[in-house]
């Protein structure tokens, strides 16, 4: 192939002009027919996409918000998925992590799944998942609930932890009641209020095919406050299973009213 040297003459076959011109022309159609005549700047990522800050004040980058349903457009395209995200007014499953700051009213990229970075008030060193609980712009971490925390900082706190926004399997967790028990649910007009007490944790560790306490980095063993929203007690000290209800509250699993020793 012969390159053109600065200042030499330019001369184009008038066919390869002609050829380029109707390329240009047919490109230029085919993004007008699919509604996409503006600018391309790279390739659509599934899992980002735009919000607009609508929470009342500037946001930091990694911190998250939930999702209110509502358009920033009038209109939708795919390539401006653009909603509207504000402070989670309760409980929330539905979140996405600001990738960069925005200021209030304005638009910015978030991301909804997959991994990336977020700022998580940590309250336990040996939890491993997290929730987003209300009046909440940052994760909070548990032993349950819908986020994967993969790098966790060491110490307590608001720290920057990578997290994994699509694993959000139920997870099992075990522990001894105390020897009170938990008392049963009870019923007030429309109002269940289920009855609670604090355990000991464990888990399954499949690496010895064993339970075996869940601790802290300070080898402290981990409790946590269990719900009970069964009309059954749970009597004396037994070993039970809990996990994560829809509503963030880790409650005791059906077949511990059959509570096994």
């Amino acid at each position: 192939m012969v390159k053109v040297q600065p200042g030499s003459p330019w001369r184009v076959p008038a066919a390869a002009q002609q050829n380029a011109w109707d390329a240009a022309a047919e490109d230029y159609q085919r993004r007008e027919r699919s509604g996409g005549g503006g600018d391309r700047r790279g390739p659509i990522l599934s899992g980002v996409l735009r919000v607009k800050n609508v929470s009342g004040a500037d946001r930091r980058r990694y911190e998250v918000l939930s999702l209110d349903g509502d358009l920033a457009l009038d209109a939708v395209d795919r390539e401006n998925m653009w909603l509207e995200a504000t402070v989670a007014a309760a409980p929330q499953r539905l979140f996405v992590v600001l990738l960069e700051p925005i200021k209030s009213n304005n638009i910015g990229p978030a991301q909804i799944n997959g991994i990336c970075p977020a700022l998580v008030n940590v309250t336990n060193d040996a939890h491993r998942r997290a929730t987003l609980i209300a009046s909440e712009d940052r994760f909070t971490s548990n032993l349950t609930g819908p986020v994967q925390i993969l790098y966790l900082p060491s110490g307590t706190g608001e720290k920057t932890c990578i997290v994994n926004l699509s694993n959000r399997a139920a997870v099992k967790l075990y522990g001894f009641t105390p020897a009170g028990g938990i008392a049963a649910a009870t019923k007030s007009s429309d109002t269940i209020s289920p009855g609670s007490a604090s355990c000991d944790v464990w888990y399954y560790d499949h690496a010895t095919s064993d339970y075996v306490p869940l601790e802290d980095s300070g080898t402290t063993q981990v409790t946590e406050t269990v719900y009970n929203p069964f009309p059954t007690a749970i009597t004396g000290t037994r070993w039970i299973s809990f996990s994560e209800d829809d509503d963030g509250l880790i409650t005791i699993d059906a077949e511990a009213c059959e509570a096994f020793a």
